[in-house]
């Protein structure tokens, strides 16, 4: 369902998933609870990015790191001001919630992020597979849905208040209210991030390695004289188009005559639809 492993063309998922996992683990390993009082801006930091319990930190990040084929789908630099726009609204949602219903403290950690995010994927992501559970239809997307659940209920009230607050910020996005889905960071901070932070972050996939035993018998080999001319006429051979990455760029949400398209021009370069199908949207 998520198409291509690991975090390639999602470079802002990655640092989410990044910070959150390693600030979780070091929290949860220094028990710096003492400390989060003392500093207004640790403890908002804590708030938005820090799972405070293993339970948390196994659902949440792997939450995040099935949404990064939302990144993919419409590309880093919306994708990073969704972000944001999502993660300061269902904090100060949160933050109204306890101050006018006197709510004890919510659990901390990217609650806004994950569940604003779900209701994006709920709408954005179509299922890749379909099957049926003792006779009900279900889709490969109801395993997403289960994390979710679980993550919600961990933390008791709290949690699912919480929850509630980042499916809120998420229906606020989608519904474009203030123009939202229209704000992007400037492309001066785009410029700086990706010259920095971005290439600490990129993602590329693997070239092919080539042996030492395959070069030394591709020496020995002779090689045929070869026609430059006939060479230049010659027409390059296409593979025909894999089933199987079709189905990989229709679960990122493009359509599938695009996607078959994209995959005839890059040779089933997977990587290379991705990007073309992006710049087109």
């Amino acid at each position: 369902m998520n198409g291509v492993f690991g975090f390639v063309n999602a470079p802002v998922v990655k640092a989410l998933f990044a910070t959150t996992t390693g600030s979780s683990i070091l929290w949860q390993a220094a028990r710096f609870d003492f400390v989060e009082p003392l500093n207004p801006l640790l403890s908002s930091f804590v708030r938005m990015f820090v799972f405070r319990n293993t339970g948390e930190l196994i659902f949440g990040a792997g939450l995040m790191y099935y949404f990064r084929i939302l990144e993919r789908q419409t590309g880093s630099t919306k994708f990073a001001g969704y972000s944001f726009v999502a993660t300061t609204l269902s904090y100060g949602l949160q933050k109204a919630f306890e101050l006018a219903y006197g709510f004890e403290k919510m659990p901390s950690g990217p609650y806004g992020f994950v569940f604003a995010s779900l209701v994006q994927f709920i709408f954005d992501i179509p299922p890749s597979h379909r099957f049926r559970l003792f006779g009900i239809p279900l889709s490969d997307k109801a395993f997403t849905y289960l994390m979710g659940l679980q993550l919600m209920f961990s933390n008791g009230m709290g949690s699912v208040m919480a929850a509630l607050c980042g499916v809120l910020a998420g229906f606020t996005y989608r519904s474009n209210i203030f123009k939202l889905r229209k704000f992007r960071f400037p492309t001066f901070v785009n410029r700086i991030l990706a010259r920095t932070i971005g290439r600490l972050l990129g993602s590329s996939p693997r070239r092919p390695i080539v042996t030492m035993h395959a070069t030394r018998r591709n020496r020995r080999r002779p090689q045929a004289p070869i026609n430059n001319r006939a060479a230049a006429v010659q027409p390059v051979v296409r593979r025909p188009v894999s089933d199987e990455a079709v189905q990989q760029l229709i679960a990122m949400g493009f359509d599938e005559s695009q996607a078959r398209t994209a995959l005839q021009v890059t040779n089933n370069d997977v990587q290379s639809a991705i990007a073309m199908l992006v710049d087109q949207a």
